[in-house]
């Protein structure tokens, strides 16, 4: 999990602003704190997001959207009955699941 952290983007950002700015705050004598404090601020945020997407992929069922092309009615037709065939095949007892 610190290397997902640690390759995030956000994390990735803060380090590079703490760095660059860390050197810029030292040659002028001034805003080191603050440089410090917004590439805290940046490292929390990529923690948070890395948190936030361990959240979604570790549920047991990930949400995939479907699209269909509306535009021809009879290959909307052919693609949910193909649909609705593999998912009878498949798991039988998906109209029980999802009437619950």
């Amino acid at each position: 999990m610190l290397n997902k952290i640690i390759s995030n983007t956000y994390t990735q950002a803060s380090l590079i602003f703490g760095a660059l700015g860390g050197l810029l705050s030292d040659a002028l004598n001034m805003g080191y704190t603050t440089v410090t404090t917004l590439a805290f601020i940046g490292v929390c945020y990529g923690w948070y997001d890395e948190n936030r997407k361990k959240k979604i992929y570790s549920k047991p069922n990930i949400p995939i959207p479907l699209v269909f092309n509306i535009s021809n009615p009879a290959d909307s037709k052919s693609t949910l009955s193909s649909l609705f065939n593999i998912l009878n095949k498949d798991y039988p007892e998906h109209q029980e699941n999802l009437k619950k």
